[in-house]
């Protein structure tokens, strides 16, 4: 995904997480809402499928590369060292320069630079495998030195079948971004049916969706009602009048709160049937607080 990719995808999952904390019975007063919700959630789930398998195809492509690049330059090193012991003692100082290299000097060189290097190192061992014998070069190493080049070089061109993978998960997931933005653009036009009637949780849908604002909003406190049977309990009464907050849980039992002040917070949580209970909850700026309360 792009930079603008990952700051809608934000948007997509902050209007996800306001909607699931919605009270149902809002949403199922709108005709076909619940519908489009489902789709949009199904279609944020293929999203994140779809980056992961984009994500670890270039990963991967580039750990193995890395990984022969690695293996080539240690044999290159070990190779030239013998070399340069065999120059040293017979006092061929042009040699000695000629093969003198490092680690650090090769991983350093660029992809094409270094594989140069490595061929003539390569070819220099070859030329006096007899000479290097004493030193333990022998035509099996050099064989499979060769081999490693050679497996590097091929590395440097993308496999077709990692370039198509790549292409067609950035084709779905650009289709996926437009589908999604098409299914929001039909529960804008529904949500508005409640502007008279349910201004709070407008507003609050509407700032879910603002993009410009995506990437500096987050949710404060996400709190899941459950009962003593750990089933989630819908429409129960989350509330702090000091806060100004009064909403209910949504039928995952769950409630998100944007934009609550630092410090800790008591609310209080009510369903009929159940013992009411107050919750004290600390709040971080930049993170969010998750608890659970069970009533019973």
């Amino acid at each position: 995904m792009n930079k603008s990719q990952n700051k809608t995808m934000k948007m997509f999952q902050l209007t996800s997480e306001y909607l699931d904390g919605t009270d149902s019975a809002i949403l199922d007063g709108l005709p076909g809402f619940q519908g489009f919700k489902t789709e949009f959630n199904n279609n944020r789930g293929k999203l994140r499928s779809q980056y992961e398998l984009q994500s670890r195809t270039i990963t991967g492509y580039a750990l193995g590369k890395k990984e022969i690049r690695m293996d080539m330059t240690d044999q290159a090193v070990d190779i030239s060292n013998k070399i340069v012991a065999y120059a040293t003692i017979s006092e061929n100082t042009e040699l000695i320069d000629d093969m003198h290299f490092t680690t650090n000097g090769l991983r350093k060189a660029k992809d094409n630079e270094c594989i140069v290097k490595c061929l003539n190192i390569h070819n220099k061992a070859v030329s006096l495998l007899t000479e290097l014998a004493d030193y333990n070069v022998t035509d099996v190493m050099l064989t499979g030195f060769q081999t490693t080049i050679n497996k590097f070089d091929a590395s440097l061109v993308k496999p077709q079948t990692q370039i198509n993978t790549v292409k067609l998960a950035t084709a779905e997931i650009n289709s996926l971004f437009s589908a999604s933005s098409q299914l929001l653009n039909k529960m804008d036009r529904l949500v508005l049916v409640l502007k008279n009637t349910q201004p709070d949780f407008v507003k609050g849908y509407f700032e879910s969706r603002a993009l410009d604002q995506a990437a500096g909003r987050h949710f404060s406190i996400k709190i899941t009602v459950m009962n003593s049977s750990n089933q989630n309990i819908m429409n129960a009464l989350v509330k702090n009048d000091a806060l100004g907050v009064k909403r209910r849980t949504s039928a995952k039992g769950n409630v998100f709160l944007r934009n609550i002040a630092e410090g800790t917070h008591d609310f209080v949580i009510a369903k009929a049937g159940y013992v009411s209970k107050t919750e004290s909850i600390a709040v971080t700026p930049g993170e969010r607080t998750d608890v659970v309360v069970t009533l019973v």
